[in-house]
């Protein structure tokens, strides 16, 4: 017996729609899938960062904790940019890292010895 997958997706088209379902069921936002966790003014700048960044520099966001306090880190999305430093309400708190120095603004120039509990949430690039 010869086996026709067109026949047998006529024959049954419960299983052409199940082959549709599983195909797409992979397809999902990295961003929307942990949504629940993450504030959406920080989903807000992850699709920012998506937009703006150059794609040969790598991007990424994170969630530590930082001085007592949950905080989010966004990298700099294009080379020579400023890395962000956010409070758990989207407040910035100051850029550790970036600029022509490499050492941000000042602000918080600490961040990367004593975040602790560091997550990546978000990461883009080559």
């Amino acid at each position: 017996m010869k086996f026709c997958h067109t026949q047998s997706l006529r024959k049954y088209p419960a299983v052409g729609l199940m082959l549709v379902v599983v195909t797409f069921s992979g397809c999902r936002d990295p961003i929307a899938e942990s949504s629940p966790s993450i504030p959406q003014w920080m989903q807000e700048r992850i699709t920012q960062l998506q937009q703006e960044r150059d794609s040969n520099v790598p991007a990424f966001a994170q969630r530590a904790t930082y001085d007592g306090r949950t905080v989010y880190y966004t990298s700099a999305a294009v080379p020579d940019g400023f890395g962000s430093l956010y409070d758990e309400d989207g407040t910035l708190l100051g850029h550790p890292d970036g600029g022509l120095n490499g050492k941000g603004d000042g602000r918080c120039s600490d961040y990367f010895e004593a975040a602790t509990n560091v997550t990546t949430i978000w990461k883009a690039g080559p």
